[in-house]
């Protein structure tokens, strides 16, 4: 055999040498690399790594963190992070004192970053006057809103319009009205809500044939006031059903009679007020919008002032009713993100805890705002709040300023760990994250938790939008200006007895 050239065979030689000290350098580089991981770790989690350690609870790993909250993410914002969208569709509650940067580090940041379509419950309308400007202007996006605040400056919802046509819908709706009324059902006042719904049934079929402008729920009011005096036109108006259901109702003794409607006018008393009646006089709401596969995005705002919640709670429970049956039957084309501010001060939603585990089926994302998770259960009960916060919200964020009893149950949870103290060769136990650790939060800090993962700490990151250039410039664009609409008087049903075969709805 020929021998190669001595140039040849230096050429060989010399690139077998640079690639084993390539292969070294890369296995030393990644050798310190774990290193430094394994030693980040326990500098953070203070965690011995003993193999006799006792207990071996810990917080989420840095390489964990990172992929379930970055910037990349086009789901919630939290401060300067994101979660996916597929993790925001598995809900999320936020829980923190009053003035614990709840809305101003995670809602706000959120409806600016405007990916998707959104549902927002504003609470004296901070929200809207800082991001719809930016969201209409910049983004494009279609801004609705809902104005308790200020009702000659608001869109019309009327639940009615949206289901008439059908009587289920109509029962199921009666149904959710006296709930408004008895929140907590006993044996003593369910015999009365059975006959509320009757009344209310009967009425709501028998608004089905009127004029548009007559079918309300001010015009169903109005008959169940009037229900001893208008035989004549009930008769008229009625088919063979709705007039068997008004006889058999009708059958009982007065006092019992009476019961029944004090139940259902009880129920329906928001609407005496004339801003509620006249808001609920019309439909101008189309949940259509987010069942489109369309580019342009719909930002819906349902301005509320804090100190009428309660008063206006009514409309709210039976806004976000309609809104979720609705997207149950017609599924959103893109994800609808439904930021409920301020969750635990609102009247109950029916049906809510059922809801929270299924709508994310239904490309549906709830993120609760709410002080404690003691008001969730106060509201709820027990069993259903834990459906709602352990069952349905898999992503948690809990701000400064807990309570004792929710700290206790965090710690618990969390479980122990082992430490290694210096000077001591055996670990000492302890809870993972303490009572007092919990309670003492800095403000700098928040707790995070998604499923049934190990917790982790933030600092820093939950920066409030001010605090954030690129957010804060965002809000300084002016609020959409608001088309105004007088406050009008509801008109009423007059009383003529027309046949129910002459009656035919008109659009």
């Amino acid at each position: 055999m020929k021998e190669l050239p001595k140039q040849g065979s230096l050429y060989f030689i010399n690139l077998y040498q640079n690639s084993m000290l390539i292969q070294m350098f890369t296995e030393l580089i990644m050798t310190i690399a774990k290193g430094i991981i394994n030693l980040l770790d326990v500098l953070i989690n203070g965690i011995s790594t003993e193999k006799n350690q006792k207990y071996n609870a810990k917080f989420l790993s840095s390489s964990k963190t990172h992929k379930m909250l970055n910037r990349r993410h086009k789901g919630i914002r939290f401060g300067t992070k994101r979660i996916s969208v597929e993790q925001s569709l598995e809900h999320v509650l936020v829980s923190g004192a009053s003035g614990s940067s709840k809305t101003t580090s995670v809602v706000i940041p959120t409806v600016l970053d405007g990916n998707h379509n959104m549902v927002i419950t504003d609470v004296d309308g901070k929200i809207f006057e800082l991001t719809s400007g930016f969201l209409k202007e910049k983004k494009d996006y279609q801004i609705m809103v809902i104005n308790l605040q200020d009702l000659t400056k608001s869109e019309f919802f009327n639940y009615y319009e949206l289901c008439y046509k059908d009587d289920s819908k109509l029962k199921g709706l009666a149904m959710v009205i006296v709930s408004f009324a008895y929140p907590n059902p006993n044996s003593d006042n369910k015999y009365w809500s059975y006959g509320a719904v009757l009344a209310i049934y009967i009425g709501l079929r028998l608004l089905k044939n009127q004029s548009i402008e007559y079918r309300n729920f001010t015009n169903l009011r109005y008959i169940l006031q009037q229900f001893h005096n208008i035989e004549d036109w009930i008769r008229a108006n009625s088919s063979d059903e709705i007039w068997s259901d008004y006889v058999g109702f009708s059958s009982g003794d007065e006092k019992t009679i009476a019961g029944h409607l004090s139940t259902a006018l009880l129920a329906l008393d928001a609407l005496s007020d004339v801003g509620i009646s006249h808001l609920m006089s019309k439909n101008t709401i189309d949940f259509n919008m987010f069942s489109k596969d369309s580019d342009k995005k719909v930002a819906l705002y349902l301005i509320v002032p804090e100190i009428k919640l309660e008063f206006y709670s009514f409309f709210l429970s039976l806004f976000y009713d309609a809104l979720f049956n609705h997207v149950q039957s017609h599924k959103p084309a893109n994800p609808l993100f439904v930021i409920l501010d301020e969750f635990s001060n609102m009247n109950k939603i029916n049906s809510f805890p059922v809801l929270c585990t299924t709508l994310r089926r239904y490309n549906t994302s709830l993120t609760l705002i709410t002080q404690t998770t003691e008001q969730i259960i106060s509201k709820y009960g027990v069993h259903q709040a834990a459906t709602i916060i352990n069952g349905s919200c898999r992503t948690k964020l809990f701000f400064p300023g807990m309570s004792t009893r929710q700290a206790e149950e965090l710690s618990r949870s969390y479980g122990r760990t082992s430490i290694k103290i210096k000077g001591n060769d055996q670990p000492v136990d302890r809870e993972l994250i303490t009572v007092d650790e919990l309670i003492q939060l800095e403000d700098s800090k928040v707790l995070f938790q998604y499923k049934n993962k190990a917790p982790l700490i933030l600092k820093d990151v939950l920066k409030p939008y001010f605090k954030q250039y690129s957010l804060l410039r965002k809000t300084k664009l002016p609020p959409v200006k608001l088309r105004t609409n007088p406050i009008k008087k509801v008109p009423l049903i007059s009383f003529k007895p027309n046949s129910y075969e002459e009656r035919q709805p008109t659009e």
